[in-house]
């Protein structure tokens, strides 16, 4: 899933445009769905810094990003059926493969005695 279509489905929850979402308005509801959007970004790409997210949602400042993962933090734990309607809007964000025994196998074969490894 890419950061577009992370938008384009919290844009659709609520029933707004990805324009509206990502634009400059400030009504309760676009707000609010902008918040999840934050959320929603920053759960399924952790890599994203505040600063991004922020410009991908029409130029938000990093500290109001924060406060929107907050926000919508506070509200999933007062409110159930709000946690599940927002954890159903993505998948779960792909999890990294660990290392597989062959390749770790092969890593500790090449091994030798004279390698020198020296501490700073």
């Amino acid at each position: 899933m890419t950061i577009e279509q992370v938008i384009a489905r919290v844009a659709e929850h609520f029933g707004l445009s990805v324009a509206a979402l990502t634009g400059r308005g400030r009504t309760r509801d676009v707000a609010f769905a902008r918040q999840v959007a934050a959320y929603a970004l920053h759960q399924h790409f952790p890599c994203l810094s505040q600063q991004r997210i922020g410009s991908l949602l029409g130029g938000l400042d990093h500290s109001t990003v924060r406060y929107s993962w907050d926000r919508v933090q506070h509200a999933m734990r007062t409110d159930s059926t709000l946690a599940t309607a927002i954890r159903a809007l993505l998948p779960p964000p792909p999890q990294p493969s660990a290392p597989s025994v062959r390749a770790m196998r092969w890593w500790a074969a090449q091994a030798q005695q004279n390698y020198l490894v020296v501490a700073a």
